[in-house]
């Protein structure tokens, strides 16, 4: 990736595998529950038009014009990062009638109106009436987020670990209160230090010519910024330490929903890793896996049950849907099935199972311009990993069984929370 002015990267995947050429243009910052808040304001605003469009129907119609291309505006938490991402997909000119130059351009401007022409400091009514309307539509949508109960039990699960921290626990969308206050002055300053303050990374994939995209972003004013390396590869958001237990809170309906997390070590080598991913598929990441097959199937004791691992945090999360009368068996099982995979041989064939559908589902993944434009990126901010199919294939197949075991040596007990519905009883567990 060519640094195409400091703090400035630029990369250009020349391929015809598919039918549309696809650039993405991500900004990272580091996170604050602010910026993630006014970011993900100027998403909808950014979406919805610029100084020159007037609306997402106008957006919509230029889209039509353009064959059919398709915009997307987004914030992302990565670990202690938030990313502000751009994409666009668009037919390639090989397949049109139409000069190339010239329909490329007309994408481009498109793209560089919404992303450089905002000008959220006027006083108008019409930016005014925008910014209530999109807070209302932000707070609405993070409140039906929370509204399922497994998320709802996820947010609790993560402000307990974090001890009530919320830049540690929260995400992308930031805080209902902070975005209630912010004003058009805040999101001004916030987009002004997104054009010039954050690292940006763009990446093309397709039939296009490189050198004049880079120049063209240039030359509307990604400005040289003196932002430090980020490498995501060393990227942790730290667990603090403190007294961890399982804690209860009353909901409506019947059915409790349990997560219960444990620290596991995710080393920066691709190998360890991989073997975190093959633990994580084991315990409860797959059909097959210990908490599926005994605790759900050969005890009865969940309705739903499985296990994901969150590198950026060294988080497992078990989430189940389980009777809350039930909550100490299922945690005693839980915990049980993680003793065995520790202490019991692993056999072969299971092995070769996790890793056959490890390397099944990273070649299904790849055969997508965004999956190619997303690893280009990961290379950039993670250059100690090797992305090529090759060698995460070769990773996966080099794993052994003791490495899997040394990683779930390192899987400790952080804490659990139960959304438990009202007037159910639940036991006293503490993990």
């Amino acid at each position: 990736m060519q640094e195409i002015t400091q703090g400035v990267y630029f990369q250009q995947i020349p391929s015809t595998k598919y039918k549309t050429n696809y650039l993405m243009i991500k900004f990272l910052a580091p996170y604050t529950v602010e910026r993630a808040c006014a970011w993900t304001l100027l998403s909808y605003f950014m979406e919805n038009g610029s100084q020159k469009i007037p609306d997402k129907r106008s957006i919509e119609a230029q889209l039509a014009e353009l064959y059919g291309a398709d915009l997307s505006v987004s914030t992302k938490r990565q670990g202690s990062y938030l990313e502000y991402t751009l994409t666009s997909q668009t037919v390639r000119a090989s397949f049109l009638e139409e000069d190339p130059d010239a329909y490329l351009n007309r994408w481009l401007a498109l793209l560089s109106e919404l992303l450089f022409n905002q000008d959220l400091s006027s006083r108008s009514t019409l930016y005014q009436e925008r910014l209530q309307r999109e807070k209302i539509n932000l707070i609405t949508r993070m409140k039906r987020q929370l509204d399922d109960k497994g998320n709802l039990a996820m947010r609790r699960l993560l402000e307990k670990i974090y001890q009530g921290d919320a830049c540690q626990y929260l995400g992308a969308s930031g805080d209902e209160a902070v975005v209630e206050a912010l004003t058009l002055e805040d999101l001004q300053q916030a987009y002004e230090d997104l054009l010039t303050q954050s690292a940006v990374y763009i990446v093309g994939h397709g039939e296009m010519d490189g050198p004049i995209i880079s120049h063209y972003f240039q030359e509307q004013g990604l400005i040289a910024r003196s932002t430090a390396t980020i490498d995501y590869s060393q990227d942790r958001v730290e667990i603090p330490e403190g007294r961890y237990q399982l804690t209860t809170e009353a909901t409506d309906g019947v059915q409790g929903n349990l997560v219960l997390a444990y620290h596991v070590h995710t080393s920066t080598d691709m190998l360890t890793r991989v073997a975190a991913q093959m633990d994580n598929r084991m315990f409860g990441g797959l059909p097959t896996s210990s908490l599926f097959m005994h605790v759900r199937e050969a005890h009865s004791l969940a309705y739903s049950i499985r296990s994901s691992l969150i590198p950026s945090r060294q988080l497992i999360i078990v989430a189940a849907g389980i009777d809350p009368v039930k909550v100490d068996q299922v945690c005693d099982q839980v915990n049980q099935e993680l003793s065995n995979l520790r202490t019991q041989k692993i056999d072969n064939r299971r092995l070769q199972e996790v890793k056959t559908t490890l390397i099944s589902q990273d070649i299904q993944s790849r055969d997508s311009q965004n999956h190619e434009v997303i690893l280009a990126f990961l290379q950039k901010v993670q250059p100690t990993m090797d992305y090529s199919q090759a060698a995460y294939q070769a990773t996966v197949e080099a794993v052994t069984a003791e490495d899997i075991q040394e990683v779930l040596h390192t899987v400790t007990p952080l804490q659990g929370f139960l959304l438990a519905g009202k007037g159910q009883s639940h036991g006293k567990t503490s993990l």
